[in-house]
């Protein structure tokens, strides 16, 4: 087939929306009469992605005019496994479905899946070896797959419960009820509830009404909007769980008292035995235009002994774990017209610039690492660790790199159960800092720490459905603040902050890139090269700004 009647058989499938594969356009026997009365006989037109192989050609000639004449394939699937067989990663499931739809035609591959390369292989938690008493205690490692809606279904259940676990433990709620008792109750009577906020409506009166819903029903809560809960009303979203308890009249609970899960007051959290020191810092944006390069090296000059005075080396010397909370790259379409603010351009070049920088960093230091919504993993939180782009990274032997959230225990020994750091990027905190009114209004994202403690009472990281972009796991929702930790530490917004809250150590940390157009638009504030050092003996915070050559 010369190229001239190869672009007649490629425009003839376009047309139909479907495209040719290599291997159909170098075969002598295929025609293009005989290709679109193949198509009209299968009904393909417009079909999803549809990629016209030699050996989907062979089975629809074979088939054409019999009894399997219309294949009820799902053609997405196929294209899906054909691209595994095309990259020899796994050959079975193209090969099942060429069974499935012509069992005698024997055309299977007996590829080898073997490739020169080593098979990626992400990090999991018993994986990971202690590197200067590290323990990752939480880390998302689960294998991509197809969610349906059981797995949605799974993942509310499984935050619901772990919400009504904490829940009915508090004092304030008494005779807990569920939905379906709750509505053949007496009036006046005290009763109490937990649900997921279903919908929250503002009446005329200025009143609100919170719909929650429970697995057996739902049920409206009335609460007024000059009672002794007003000031607890802006506070509350769609989709978390909470607990009310207050008298049943006119098919309504009128509230009395509203609980989040939260974090209980009287919280003391660890330290460690000996005084050591942690570094936090996150969006580092290299390949970007705006990447501080020269205030990211004098940063490590100090990590490194060679800058600073005779107090601030003494302090260098006792860090020993660097937390690095995601966009540590600046990564490719991110945002519209994001290549003209790129100086690297190619995200494998991204990577490698990133193992160049930080390996300058003294080996003595662990480095825990998580990726952002810039890094070239998936956008969709959890976020894996490491993909195809960034495995370059796994190179580096002072490196850990965890998932996007993860809780990470370090320097616990015998007889110390160490300090738990919960790392969050932060992609949730956009969708907070403009729909939560006193959020809002005191600072937005200049005020991360008023967004983490927030998400602390909810404990969870994003209880709005459309707070992030998530894929839901069946045995566990990720994003759950299911255990509380000693320090909470995010980026994502470019602004250093600190805070405690009910025993937690607060952490908004600083960026290493100067404002983009886009963060204007978006409102950020940068506040580059400021870095928060934690004694985690007793938490005392100080601050280093490596910004212009300043260090304070």
């Amino acid at each position: 087939m010369n190229k001239e009647q190869q672009q007649v058989i490629v425009n003839a499938l376009l047309d139909n929306g479907i495209l040719a594969s290599p291997d159909i356009l170098s075969s002598e026997n295929v025609e293009k009469e005989s290709l679109l009365k193949l198509i009209k006989q299968h009904n393909l037109t417009n079909q999803s992605f549809l990629i016209l192989t030699n050996d989907l050609y062979c089975i629809l000639a074979k088939n054409n005019g019999g009894a399997k004449a219309n294949l009820d394939v799902d053609w997405l699937e196929f294209d899906g496994s054909r691209v595994l067989f095309e990259k020899k990663q796994n050959v079975k499931p193209y090969n099942a479905f060429l069974d499935a739809m012509y069992p005698n035609m024997m055309i299977k591959s007996d590829v080898s899946i073997e490739t020169s390369a080593p098979a990626l292989k992400i990090p999991d938690t018993k994986d990971i070896k202690p590197l200067s008493r590290i323990i990752v205690a939480k880390n998302y490692n689960e294998p991509s797959k197809k969610r349906g809606i059981k797995d949605y279904v799974s993942y509310y259940k499984h935050r619901y419960n772990f919400a009504t676990h904490i829940l009915r433990g508090r004092a304030e709620l008494q005779n807990i009820l569920s939905i379906n008792r709750l509505k053949s109750r007496q009036i006046s009577e005290q009763v109490s509830l937990i649900g997921l906020v279903y919908d929250k409506i503002v009446t005329r009166q200025g009143n609100v009404i919170i719909t929650l819903e429970d697995a057996t029903g739902h049920f409206k809560v009335f609460i007024g909007k000059d009672g002794p809960l007003k000031d607890i009303l802006p506070y509350v979203t769609y989709d978390e769980v909470i607990g009310v308890s207050g008298y049943i009249k006119n098919n309504l609970l009128f509230a009395k008292t509203l609980l989040f899960p939260d974090v209980p007051f009287d919280h003391k959290g660890n330290f460690a035995d000996e005084e050591v020191y942690a570094a936090f810092i996150s969006d580092v944006h290299i390949g970007s235009k705006m990447f501080l390069e020269d205030d990211f090296l004098r940063f490590v000059d100090w990590l490194n002994g060679k800058e600073g005075t005779d107090a601030q080396k003494a302090a260098a010397k006792k860090i020993k774990y660097l937390f690095v909370v995601g966009d540590v790259v600046d990564g490719v379409g991110v945002y519209p017209n994001q290549e003209s603010e790129l100086l690297i351009k190619d995200v494998y070049e991204q990577y490698n610039k990133t193992k160049e920088l930080f390996s300058l960093i003294r080996d003595d230091i662990q480095i825990i690492m998580c990726p952002g919504n810039h890094d070239s993993v998936r956008i969709a939180e959890p976020q894996p660790s490491v993909n195809e782009f960034s495995k370059i990274l796994l190179e580096m032997k002072n490196l850990t790199l965890v998932s996007n959230p993860a809780t990470i225990t370090i320097h616990a020994n015998g007889n110390n159960n160490g300090v738990d750091v919960l790392m969050y990027h932060g992609y949730s905190y956009d969708y907070y800092a403009a729909t939560i009114e006193p959020i809002r209004t005191n600072g937005a994202y200049d005020r991360v720490d008023l967004i983490m403690k927030y998400l602390l009472q909810k404990r969870h990281l994003a209880p709005s459905h459309t707070s992030t972009l998530y894929l839901p796991c069946v045995s566990e929702d990720p994003l759950l603040i299911d255990k509380i930790p000693d320090i909470f530490v995010s980026g994502h917004v470019h602004k250093s902050n600190v805070a405690n809250y009910n025993g937690v150590l607060l952490i908004g940390c600083s960026c290493w890139q100067a404002k983009t157009s886009f963060q204007e638009k978006l409102g950020h504030n940068p506040d580059p090269g400021r870095v928060p050092i934690v004694n985690l003996k007793t938490r005392e915070v100080t601050f280093m700004n490596f910004c212009n050559g300043e260090r304070k």
